[in-house]
């Protein structure tokens, strides 16, 4: 409900009348239990040869400050079918989007940042464990989940475009600005991933839809922000260097008692 209260704002907004609280909660629901829902179907991975290793070369992608976990992390993540349903879905919604309601789309692009989300818990375990040292863990996984996010946010926007083309929908300016509110919403989406609880699935939905859709709202009116997306995560990584290793090995319920 708080998310619902939050978003109403933005929602009327965009869409220029007022408009009541129950849809929006509805929404909201269905922004995040459908990514939920797809990333927890039993679907077989893709073959492996579909995502060449080459792609993932250690030393181009730790130049990128994620070390040897974001190739990792991204050959999961692109060889599972979940992403590819997530990402098709998306564009399929975005292809239903009126052309005179093109913001609406900052909606649909939350569909694979909730995928991400609702399966970023497990990945905690394997982030402390980096080699980088327990301690930067927490900045390994931002990173990576930051790339892989962009990655295929590009994809869908670069689909949807070629639909708006065959459509006869396309406006530049339009396009443009949706654009540069999606990476708005990649970039806050992933700085907040460690929150709730560092990065436990449900909380950390909530806060991430929220922080994904006000950011992707204000860079849809003023995509100069954009650069303010950018600081909030690179400031927001450098602060969760010690996140994930005190909430994964330090009990404070034993130090307590």
């Amino acid at each position: 409900m708080a998310v619902a209260v939050l978003l109403q704002t933005i929602v009327e907004q965009l869409q220029k009348k007022p408009i009541s609280l129950a849809p929006i909660w509805l929404g909201g629901m269905i922004l995040l239990l459908i990514p939920g829902a797809l990333e927890k179907l039993p679907l077989p991975e893709l073959p492996f040869s579909m995502v060449r290793r080459s792609l993932f070369s250690e030393r181009f992608w730790t130049q990128l400050g994620a070390s040897s976990f974001l190739p990792l992390y991204l050959r999961h993540e692109l060889r599972r079918p979940q992403t590819w349903l997530t990402l098709i879905l998306t564009v399929a919604l975005g292809a239903l989007i009126p052309k005179e309601r093109f913001a609406l789309w900052i909606f649909v692009a939350q569909l694979p940042l909730q995928r991400g989300l609702w399966s970023i818990g497990g990945w905690r375990r394997i982030a402390v464990r980096t080699p980088g040292g327990p301690q930067l863990g927490g900045g390994l996984l931002l990173t990576a989940y930051l790339w892989s996010q962009a990655i295929q946010a590009a994809i869908a926007l670069v689909a949807w475009g070629m639909l708006l083309l065959l459509e006869g929908k396309w406006e530049t300016a339009s396009f443009l600005h949706v654009t540069a509110a999606t990476f708005s919403g990649v970039l806050c989406c992933a700085a907040v991933s460690m929150e709730g609880d560092a990065g436990r699935p449900w909380l950390v939905n909530f806060v991430g839809l929220s922080v994904a859709l006000i950011a992707s709202s204000l860079v849809y009116w003023q995509p100069a922000l954009l650069i303010l997306s950018a600081y909030i995560f690179s400031n927001l990584k450098h602060s969760v260097t010690y996140r994930l290793w005190s909430v994964e090995e330090f009990d404070e319920d034993a130090l307590l008692s």
